[in-house]
Formats: structure tokens, C-alpha cells, sequence
């Protein structure tokens, strides 16, 4: 999975306030998927790369306190449903004509309020830390084919219920050091960064269980730690360009990925001082 994020925060009020806007897409698993049993009786998958437009993302956030080494903020995050809706065909059970079987509606809206402190005792080392609550308001109808009928599409199928994300809590924290910084050259710094990431449900995740169908299963309460490590690259004090490996730290159902890569790139419009530099 490759996944893109280009994003735009525009402050107002000398700085105090802004609102961000982020619209990611992948390189990823279809949306519409075919189910059908093949050689030795294996069912796999049919479309394994598209490029799929996700829910985008609006941010409100303000200053809460200001000083010269340290900041406080807080927020809250609006995610949309702006992705593709979740389309499954698959053999009839009485022939192997493939028909749709199950239609997921991409409906849920998710609030996240967050705080978060930044504290750069100096002008070379910095620190962040982030806590952000997740929670899933309306979830996503889904439908399914209980009738076997080849001729029903999308909310003509039966109505099975509605899959909700459980509620979750991100604690983050960060921490760098500007190794190299030289504001007159025209690179101007160098830091390596180090994250603590620790995303904990709070609840089971619930599948739908109705008429013969389970969509979607339940691991329990999934509890996920992430470590990376990185470094910034600064030309001219206000473009910033991060490279990382993430990895979890967890196994079992608590192990959604073996490793990542990140690339981050952050243009800034304003001045700088040692608080906006420092970059996660």
C-alpha cells in the first residue's frame, strides 16, 4: 500500500488559529472485489492495485498558550466520508454465476479532538507530544444479498446493519535535536527525530453477523505501538523534507504491518522560530 497526503493549513488571527485540509489517496485494493472460488477450491482476491481517493480530513486548531521554549494546542479533527463505497461479488450458492453479494455505504464521519504541547528548550532540541481521541459517529450501512438475487445492485440488497470503528485513544510523542544549524547557508539544518506512537481501542471491534454473512471479524481490543526513527533536512529555515522507517512493536492481531516508509515534505509561507521548525 502506498499511500499519498497532500495537505494545506492556513493560520488567521496573527497565528492563533487555522484550519488544515488533508486529502489523501492510495495505491491500494480496489473498492469492487470478486470473490470467486478457483483452482482447489481457493478463493483470492481480484483487483490487488488501484488508485483509490480517501476520506479527506478537516482540521480546526488553536493556540492555547505560548511561550518562547513551549506551546499548547488544541483541536478537533472532522474526518468525511469522501472515499469509494465497498462492493463484494461472489458465487450464488446453488450455481457459479457471480452476483453482488454484499454493498458497504462509506457514510461515517469521525470526530477527533486532540491537545497537543511542543517544548524547544533550546534551538536545537525539540519535543511534541499529541493525544487525540477517535470516535466513529454514525458507522457505515452495509447490505448483503440474502436472496441470492442476481438483479439487485447496491441499497437494493437486504439492509444487514451498521459496522462501526471503534472508539480509539493516539498518545504520541517525539523528540529531536538539530545536529547541524547554520541559518546564513542555504541548507540550513539537520536533525534526527525519534516517535513513540501507541494507538489503543477501547472497545472489541464488532463485526455484522446477519443471514449467513460475517462481514468483517473480531481481533478483541487491538492495542498497536509504533516506533520510528528519521531525520529533517531544512533549506532556508521554511522547507522541510523528512525521511522514516516506522515499524510496530507488537505481534499477533497488535501487528498490522511489518515496516513502513515515510517521505514528508512541508513548505511554510511565515517566519519561523524554534517552536514551527521542529518537525514530525
Amino acid at each position: 500500500v502506498n499511500r499519498f497526503v497532500p495537505g494545506f493549513e492556513k493560520t488567521f488571527y496573527d497565528g492563533w488559529t487555522s484550519i488544515e485540509l488533508r486529502t489523501p489517496f492510495a495505491a491500494t485494493l480496489d473498492n469492487i472485489q470478486d470473490i470467486t472460488f478457483r483452482d482447489h477450491g481457493a478463493a483470492g482476491l481480484s483487483e490487488y492495485r488501484d488508485i483509490q481517493f480517501g476520506n479527506m480530513s478537516v482540521i480546526f486548531k488553536t493556540l492555547l498558550f505560548e511561550q518562547q521554549t513551549w506551546a499548547i494546542t488544541g483541536g478537533m479533527q472532522v474526518m468525511l466520508p469522501t472515499a469509494n463505497n465497498t462492493y463484494v461479488f461472489g458465487q450464488t450458492a446453488a450455481t457459479d454465476e457471480s452476483i453482488q453479494q454484499v454493498f458497504v455505504a462509506n457514510e461515517s464521519v469521525h470526530l477527533m479532538p486532540f491537545v497537543g504541547g511542543i517544548w524547544a528548550p533550546n534551538d536545537r532540541f525539540f519535543n511534541q507530544i499529541l493525544f487525540q481521541i477517535e470516535t466513529d459517529v454514525n458507522g457505515n450501512l452495509a447490505y448483503v444479498n440474502s436472496t441470492q438475487d442476481p438483479t439487485l445492485r447496491g441499497r437494493n440488497l437486504t439492509p444487514a446493519g451498521r459496522a462501526y470503528y471503534p472508539t480509539f485513544m493516539y498518545l504520541s510523542f517525539g523528540t529531536g535535536y538539530w545536529l547541524y544549524k547554520n541559518d546564513r547557508a542555504r541548507f540550513t539544518g539537520f536533525s534526527p527525530i525519534m516517535e513513540i506512537h501507541v494507538n489503543q481501542a477501547f472497545e472489541d471491534f464488532e463485526p455484522i453477523c446477519f443471514q449467513g454473512y460475517q462481514l468483517g471479524q473480531n481481533p478483541g481490543v487491538v492495542s498497536v505501538t509504533n516506533a520510528l526513527i528519521g531525520c529533517n533536512f531544512e533549506w532556508g529555515r521554511r522547507s522541510t523534507l523528512t525521511f522514516a522507517y516506522v515499524t510496530p512493536l507488537g505481534a499477533g492481531v497488535d501487528r498490522f504491518f511489518d515496516g513502513e516508509l515515510r517521505a514528508l515534505f512541508n513548505w511554510r509561507f511565515g517566519p519561523q522560530n524554534r517552536l514551527t521548525r521542529a518537525q514530525f
